[in-house]
Order: C-alpha cells, then structure tokens, then sequence
C-alpha cells in the first residue's frame, strides 16, 4: 500500500509541475525563451553603444562580479561605468552565450564566452524577473 501512495504522490507530483511548465510551440520552457530574447536585446544595446538601452536591462538592486568587470551597484553606477567604457573608441564587446538555466519561477542564469580587445573569458549573468513580468540583470559578472 505505502508504494502505491508514494507512486500516486510521485506521479502526480511530476504531472503538476510538468504542466505547469509554460513551453513554447518549440517546447523550449517560456521563461528561457524570454531571457533569450533579452539578452539578445541587450547584447545589440551594447554594441551600438546605446546607453540608456544598455542600463535598461539592470534591475535596480544590480551588481557586478568577477575581475574582469567594472564595480557597479544600482543604476545610476552602471550608467557611469558604461559611459566610460562606450568612451573607449577601440571598445569591442561581443558575448556567445552557452546555456540558460531557470533556478526559479523568478531567477534565471546566462553563461558563455566574451570577447573583447584581444582578451577573452566566461560569463554568468543573473537574470531576475519582475513583477511586470520582464527580465532584468541582477548579477552581471565576468572573469578570464
């Protein structure tokens, strides 16, 4: 009887949250499709140097990690250290990104390799979505 109800219990367990899973008709999960997009979005934001576009993808509470990146906390830090770097006439940024995880309803992670002036590197960008629904950096951190 005990395999019978923890077999039920399983089983219903993987079908609920299975179906709850919203997929695509690729059936590629929605949320990994949204993070996709955004930071494609974000990516031609950066390469066009566009500031206020680039700044617009992190979320209020943002930070930066790794040795690679500049220090910045909060937009107004992020707008100041992107302005700096677009100032740069040789600045080439350019990222591949790898893999999308979904951690959680909310939080979702990028990784992959950058480039840029000759040096190369990972990522790992936290991706945080809010209550509208659209998904912003939280971690945005890079290393050699």
């Amino acid at each position: 009887m005990k395999l019978v109800s923890l077999f039920t219990i399983a089983f219903s367990t993987v079908w609920l949250f299975g179906c709850a899973s919203v997929r695509d008709t690729a059936g590629i999960p929605r949320a990994e499709v949204l993070v996709r997009e955004a930071d494609a979005a974000w990516l031609r934001a950066v390469k066009d140097k566009d500031l206020d576009a680039t700044v617009s993808f992190y979320a209020k509470d943002a930070v930066t990690a790794g040795p690679v990146m500049f220090s910045a906390h909060g937009p107004a830090e992020f707008r100041q250290e992107w302005a700096k770097v677009f100032a740069d006439p040789k600045f080439d940024l350019a990222w591949t990104m790898q893999s999308v995880r979904q951690i959680s309803p909310d939080l979702a992670c990028t990784s992959g390799r950058w480039s840029s002036a000759g040096k190369q590197g990972e990522y790992l960008a936290v991706w945080q979505r809010q209550s509208d629904g659209r998904w912003m950096i939280l971690i945005d951190g890079a290393w050699f």
